[in-house]
């Protein structure tokens, strides 16, 4: 799905798509009570005096900033590629139910969808599977904190290195919330829409563009710029 894209769109992505795993990690460390008393604390030694910090609220802070930057990058970043014309990898879609005569002016291939499309499916089965099952499976029954650290973070990279190289689509919840659909085309196509234009534009022939300029692997479309929604 992400093939030819840049790294920190990957990154920030795959990143924001695991968030429901990373407070359900760190809600049980939170509630750990072996973590609930000395051994949760850094302590910091300053000439005579010594402060002590939680270092579960510390992993919250950082990753709480980290997740804010990065939802940002990631909202900025499809907002400026959908408004921008790459020209890699085009083709129209057809959203009507039923095939439309066209006047062909161009080389470009139509996908025929016949009215049928897919709007941010598999969230559920991701979800529950993917997100939740990678924040609980890093919970073994040990006293470590660096232990418990170190296979949720393994666990977090296997997951990150099978999303790049795989043409799968992946859910993002956030994009949701930010008001994006993620449309699934005959289980071939991804393309990134604004929901307001999934609910009252989508319809007709439109003309989608590869959000990848590099790997004609790439799977991630977008809607090109286009004021009046629709593309004759």
């Amino acid at each position: 799905m992400f093939f030819g894209t840049k790294f920190f769109f990957k990154f920030s992505y795959f990143w924001t798509s695991m968030i429901p795993a990373f407070i359900i990690f760190l809600s049980r460390m939170s509630n750990d009570p072996y973590f609930a008393y000395d051994h949760s604390f850094f302590e910091i030694e300053i000439i005579d005096n010594k402060f002590y910090i939680n270092r579960i609220l510390c992993f919250w802070f950082v990753y709480t900033v980290v997740s804010i930057l990065l939802t940002v990058y990631l909202i900025w970043h499809i907002k400026k590629t959908i408004k921008s014309k790459t020209g890699f990898n085009e083709r129209k879609v057809n959203f009507s139910d039923s095939k439309t005569q066209i006047k062909q002016t161009s080389a470009l291939p139509i996908i025929e969808t016949g009215g049928f499309y897919k709007v941010n499916s598999g969230m559920i089965s991701y979800l529950l599977g993917t997100v939740f099952g990678s924040g609980t499976l890093s919970f073994v029954n040990v006293h470590s904190f660096l232990t418990k650290w170190t296979i949720f973070i393994v666990i977090q990279l296997f997951i990150y290195y099978f999303e790049i190289n795989s043409s799968d689509s992946i859910p993002n919840i956030v994009i949701m919330i930010f008001r994006y659909d993620l449309i699934s085309i005959e289980n071939k196509y991804w393309v990134i829409v604004p929901r307001e234009v999934s609910k009252n534009s989508l319809k007709g022939i439109q003309q989608i563009q590869s959000f990848g300029k590099t790997d004609s692997r790439n799977r991630l479309y977008m809607l090109e710029n286009n004021k009046n929604g629709t593309k004759n």
